[in-house]
């Protein structure tokens, strides 16, 4: 019997990989969480399960400093939020959890339900 030699490395390299197909993920319904604290205010999509789909928050957008911690701001996060998760993930109605002492707790439930989420 013959013994049968590995190919080298540099031959088994002309396997192609196909790329993996996205998977569009509808969500029809899904808890927000708003974490709202003096410093900042952030925003989490979930769905029933409790796996995180989005979060926002507004220290990475064109807030910075004091401003981030304006009822404004979460406003905007909310706004944001409620957009992404209706037009990507499809989802049509939320709870809404508020947590923290912030002055953007009750302004970001007024962002959701600009949207009519």
């Amino acid at each position: 019997m013959a013994k049968q030699q590995k190919q080298p490395a540099a031959q088994q390299q002309n396997v192609v990989k196909k790329p993996r197909k996205k998977v569009s993920r509808t969500v029809p319904a899904g808890i927000v969480r708003v974490r709202a604290t003096f410093n900042n205010t952030i925003v989490t999509v979930t769905d029933l399960a409790g796996n995180v789909i989005l979060v926002l928050q507004r220290e990475r957008g064109n807030f910075s400093g004091s401003r981030k911690s304006s009822a404004f701001a979460a406003t905007v996060a909310a706004q944001k939020a409620a957009k992404d998760a209706a037009t990507i993930y499809g989802m049509k109605e939320c709870e809404v959890f508020l947590n923290g002492p912030g002055a953007g707790r009750e302004s970001a439930v007024r962002g959701f339900k600009v949207l009519e989420l």
